[in-house]
């Protein structure tokens, strides 16, 4: 909900462009894509930013428990976006990535 402006509509141009042979196969990887093993192996700082409206793969109970499972992830839900929080409230998702980088370089 709310998804616009220059980064959506690029996003959607170059989906647009994809031979749907590519899309499906993108799809698919994304969706049957396991490594939960090495979530726990992981060494680095993750920001793992979830929005409360997502109702694809990656809704908040999931990136909830993803974050969980790494050492050092923080995990952040938007309340008033969906799976694009980057384009729905830039201002709000480039704050959360700027302090989380602050923090961690």
């Amino acid at each position: 909900p709310g998804a616009e402006g220059v980064a959506v509509d690029l996003m959607l141009q170059v989906v647009s462009l994809m031979r749907e042979e590519t899309f499906r196969a993108a799809i698919e990887a994304i969706t049957h894509f396991e490594a939960r093993d090495l979530l726990p192996k992981m060494n680095v700082p993750v920001l793992c930013i979830a929005g409360a409206l997502d109702l694809t793969a990656a809704p908040p109970l999931v990136m909830e428990k993803m974050a969980s499972k790494i050492a050092d992830a923080e995990y952040h839900c938007m309340s008033d976006v969906g799976h694009f929080g980057w384009a729905e409230n830039p201002e709000a998702f480039n704050r959360l990535l700027v302090e989380f980088l602050r923090r961690k370089l």
